[in-house]
């Protein structure tokens, strides 16, 4: 299933859960989405990395609840995939911009890190 199919399915199981005080949809606000949804989900995912390792079933089925919850996110903030896609594109191209092979090379990753963003933000 693609990022678009699982959107979509994402606005229909949401729809469907009706209870007394009104559907899913309009529960799963953005911060519940962060906050329960990618953050909670992030930390069980952490934890079972902690435990089963990258390659488990366990890690892995953590992963695709992250995904999900970031398919709802961005129904609910409305971004549409082209709007997704361009944005990725030009923070990748900052990214790459931003932080230079040669400006890393002779320090430790993060300290290389520190330096970019130190260095890209002064410019």
């Amino acid at each position: 299933m693609n990022l678009e199919q699982l959107r979509e399915y994402q606005i229909l199981f949401e729809s469907n859960l009706v209870g007394t005080d009104g559907d899913l949809c309009s529960k799963n606000t953005p911060e519940i989405c962060l906050k329960r949804g990618i953050i909670g989900e992030s930390l069980e995912a952490l934890s079972e990395l902690e435990k089963h390792g990258e390659l488990s079933e366990e890690f892995r089925q953590e992963v695709v609840d992250i995904y999900i919850f970031f398919a709802t996110l961005l129904n609910h903030v409305n971004m549409s995939s082209e709007e997704l896609s361009y944005r990725t594109s030009r923070k990748m191209t900052v990214n790459f911009l931003k932080y230079r092979p040669e400006d890393i090379a002779d320090k430790t990753v993060l300290e290389g890190i520190a330096y970019c963003k130190d260095n890209f933000n002064h410019d």
